[in-house]
Parts: structure tokens; sequence; C-alpha cells
């Protein structure tokens, strides 16, 4: 015989992920106090390499999760399919499809975070087995040009998390606008808006980040430099910056940096810094990142960009 689950059972549950899920969010970030943090995780290896930076750029189907004004830079239909081995075992993907039109681009996109399974303690601290918890998030995402140097971009998204049989909804929105001039590229974009999560009585908002890049290529295009400022509105503001070499016409070796100066992750060895590099064999793209955080472990991402047409 089942025996019904209590509000402070499924509460003791939500918790116990919600700590977990706070603890992936802090590679991102030292804090955390919204629900569903994985919304924070970024999309592709080579943002991933260049420090989580890459709104100022947003030329890839990518761009359906870092500014959504950039997917009207796409060419060609696209396909961008990433796998990061997370630490604690966790597991997180993204999926995005983008199609161009006569006067934009459109795109669907898919992240999902698999925890594994979570071990649960009694109040006397005596283990009493375990339980799994997952996320989710859909996203349709439409962009137009307003002329050769402005673009727009807007996401509507569906967001889930779960904890064993309990779950909870909601929808969200992003913003974008991009501006090219000459060699350089400034981008803004606002993510998550929108009604927080709702686990039994309690209602947590969502990260809403604002974020604001520029990049730039330089010497003949063999180096694209970009920075980045976000503001997560649970968190002091972040620092974001990298670097792209050109070392062949299809290969490209990157590095970066993200700080949040106002709330450092107290742990010893190397944080921070992150790398990696994209390996272009004729329409597919192969990008790597290597992210080190310290006695945390590291993590690795490996993404694949497929071009049609």
């Amino acid at each position: 015989m089942s025996m019904k689950k209590t509000p402070m059972k499924i509460m003791g549950k939500a918790v116990a992920a919600g700590m977990l899920i706070c603890s992936l969010a802090s590679l991102v970030s030292a804090a955390g106090t919204s629900s569903a943090q994985f919304l924070k995780l970024g999309a592709g290896a080579r943002a991933a390499a260049l420090g989580q930076s890459f709104t100022g750029i947003a030329d890839d189907v990518t761009a359906t999760y870092w500014n959504p004004a950039g997917l009207s830079q796409i060419q060609t239909p696209q396909l961008s399919l990433m796998q990061n081995a997370w630490l604690m075992d966790s597991q997180y993907q993204f999926a995005g499809f983008g199609m161009p039109t006569a006067h934009g681009a459109w795109g669907v996109s898919v992240q999902r975070v698999d925890f594994g399974s979570i071990d649960q303690y009694t109040a006397a601290d005596v283990k009493d087995g375990s339980f799994e918890a997952n996320s989710l998030a859909g996203g349709l995402t439409l962009s137009g040009k307003i002329s050769d140097r402005y673009h727009w971009g807007l996401t509507g998204k569906f967001i889930q998390e779960s904890i064993e049989e309990e779950k909870a909804s909601t929808f969200a929105g992003d913003f974008g606008i991009l501006f090219n001039q000459d060699i350089f590229t400034f981008g803004l974009a606002v993510q998550n808006m929108g009604p927080g999560l709702k686990f039994v009585e309690e209602s947590y908002p969502l990260p809403q980040t604002i974020r604001l890049g520029a990049s730039s290529k330089l010497f003949e295009e063999k180096v694209i430099a970009v920075i980045e400022a976000s503001k997560p509105n649970d968190d002091d503001p972040s620092i974001h910056g990298g670097l792209e070499f050109k070392v062949l016409p299809a290969f490209q070796i990157r590095g970066g940096y993200h700080v949040t100066p106002g709330n450092q992750l107290d742990v010893d060895g190397l944080t921070n810094l992150s790398g990696g590099f994209g390996l272009s064999l004729g329409k597919m793209t192969l990008d790597y990142a290597f992210l080190p955080f310290g006695d945390l472990g590291s993590a690795h991402q490996v993404s694949l960009l497929l071009k049609f047409r």
C-alpha cells in the first residue's frame, strides 16, 4: 500500500532538489534564489569557451538562447545539438533549429537537465531512499530585420521542473535587439520575463536576466573579441569576455573569462576561466569547451552545428 505524500515531504524534496539546482547554477554565479536556475546554463560549446559571452555575436542558431535578434543573421537552415557532462552526475542538453525567411528567421529550441538520483534524508540525517528531478524548457523564436544593421527578436517559452511525481510549470518570454556597425556588433537581451514556478504553496520567481554585449572582428576577421555584462535578478552583475582565433580556415581556438565581482565562489583551484576549439568539416562544425570549477571538478561541453543547403 502506498502512503499519500504530505506537503511537508514534497517540500523537503523540493528543497533538496533546489539545493542541487542552485549548486549547479553556482557554476555561473555564486548565488541563486530564483526557481528554474537551469535557465542560466547557456547554450553551445562555442559560447561556453568564450566565457558565456555571446549576446553581442549571436550569429548561429544558439541565438535562440543568447539573443533572439541574432537568429535573423543565419543564411541557411541550422541545427545545433549540445551535450554537457555537468557536475554531480547531472546531464545538460540543448537542441535548436533555425530557418531563415525573406525578412528574418524563426527557430525552436529545447533545454533539458537531468539531475539523476538525489538522496533523501530524514530529519535525523538518516538516508531514506532517493528521488528523481529534472528540468525542461521549450521555446519558439521569431526574429526580423529592420535593415541590414538592425535586428529584433522574441522568444516565447514553456518551462517545467519535476521532482519525483510533482511538477511545476510556467510560461516566459525573451526579447533582444542587435546592431551591426562595420567591424562591431552590439546586442541587448532580456531573458525569462514571466511568472515564477509554484511548488506546493510557495512560488519563486524566474531568473530574469539582462545581458548587454559587444563583439569586434579584427585582423581581417581572423580574431573575434567579445565582452558582455549580465545582471540576473537574484545575483550581482557579472562580467564576461573572450577571444576567438582562426588558426586555420576550418579551425579556431577560444578562451574566455567570467566573474561576478561581488559574489565569488569559495573554492580552491582554477575557476572562472574557460577554453575550447571549433573544427569545421564542410557544413558541420564541432565545438568543444572545457570549464574548470576548482575543487568542485570540471565540465566538458560538446556541441554540433549542422548547416543545410
